[in-house]
């Protein structure tokens, strides 16, 4: 069948050279002295906070799914409701 998919990973799994890669990068970070050593090296020079910057702009997804609900509301309706209500209470305190 045509655009229906059948098999591979499970959406939401990275595939398993993202998932090395990311142990690598993990590792090689703690390596050379982690966040506070990176930091440092960001801070060095203009060059190297722009390159960060590029490098966290990577990261952020391309695209975004999201799903909205809403309803669309009677503005009469809910005016109509609140006319009902002020009138139910005014006869309910007058007898």
């Amino acid at each position: 069948m045509k655009g229906r998919k059948t098999g591979g990973r499970k959406k939401g799994v990275p595939n398993k050279l993202t998932a090395t890669m990311k142990q690598i990068l993990e590792w090689v970070l703690q390596d050379t002295g982690g966040a506070e050593a990176m930091s440092a090296w960001v801070k060095k020079n203009d060059r190297n906070r722009l390159e960060f910057y590029r490098i966290c702009a990577r990261l952020i997804p391309a695209e975004i799914h999201a799903q909205v609900e809403t309803r669309i509301v009677d503005e009469s309706r809910i005016q109509q409701i609140r006319d009902e209500l002020r009138e139910a209470s005014q006869t309910s305190t007058v007898q």
